[in-house]
């Protein structure tokens, strides 16, 4: 595993650096710290730092927090390889360029969460990677709380490529030793989900062995987002695990309509497969 965290030295992306680090440490991998300096962020950091600061100052700058935070990584990971990248330009742009060059295995970003004058869970940045990157992305919320990967929940809609998936996904838990529950949520309790259910468990756990794989199928009265929200808390697991196949699935899945009243994953890192249909 390669893994790239982007920051731009926020809270959130402080938490999800810290979730980059973890996972490289424990699969014994690098770790590349990513910054990309836009013109946007030079103008508005301009009114919060030091206005008298040149582009190349302001560079030199954040090449100083960069190696910083590499360091710290190493002093918490002494035997993790860690490194850092600086650009400027584009951010979208500058991060597919990195992807397509070299062979990262794992994104980690942070996001702020749901802004209370948007309508979406995702900032554009992370709505980007979501949609447009190939590479597995770990989207780590602001206010999620750092611990150790203990329990991590699959979401499972009985798609062809969860065997592909969760077999990556029993790599991934055997090396913290966590628990991997895969479920389904099922809007109604007939015969034939409950069947489809069965037939689907058996064909995984003969296909799949480790010994911390359990399958639920859960019925649920509401909201598939308000259900899958519920039972991640209720197990209280460190991560919820989705595969997605359709462009802008997870900002439909985690629209403000779907509860005015919850605020969808705030606490807990989301980590987002993509295949093409």
């Amino acid at each position: 595993m390669k893994v790239i965290c982007a920051t731009d030295f926020s809270v959130a992306s402080q938490k999800a650096l810290q979730y980059a680090a973890l996972i490289a440490a424990y699969h014994e991998s690098s770790l590349r710290i990513l910054h990309v300096l836009t013109d946007v962020e030079f103008d508005n950091n301009l009114k919060e730092e030091d206005p008298s600061l040149t582009f190349d100052e302001m560079f030199k700058h954040r090449e100083q927090k960069l190696a910083d935070l590499c360091a710290g990584v190493q002093k918490d990971y002494p035997s993790l390889h860690c490194d850092t990248q600086l650009l400027t330009g584009k951010f979208t742009r500058e991060l597919q360029e990195v992807l397509d060059e070299e062979d990262f295995t794992l994104l980690v970003m942070g996001t702020t969460g749901r802004d209370h004058n948007e309508d979406t869970f995702l900032g554009t940045y992370s709505q980007f990677a979501i949609n447009d990157l190939q590479v597995p992305v770990l989207i780590v919320p602001k206010n999620s709380q750092f611990e150790p990967i203990s329990k991590i929940i699959y979401a499972s809609a009985f798609e062809r490529e969860d065997k592909e998936v969760i077999q990556q996904m029993v790599a991934f838990a055997t090396v913290f030793d966590s628990v991997l529950r895969v479920v389904h949520l099922s809007a109604q309790d007939n015969p034939a989900d409950r069947k489809r259910f069965e037939s689907y468990k058996e064909e995984l756990s003969t296909f799949i062995t480790y010994p911390q794989l359990y399958f639920d199928r859960q019925v649920i009265g509401g909201e598939i987002a308000w259900g899958l929200d519920l039972y991640v808390t209720e197990q209280q697991a460190n991560m919820l695990v989705l595969l997605t196949k359709h462009r802008n699935f997870f900002e439909r899945l985690f629209h403000r309509s779907v509860s005015s009243q919850l605020a969808y994953l705030t606490d807990y890192p989301i980590l987002i497969y993509k295949v093409n249909d």
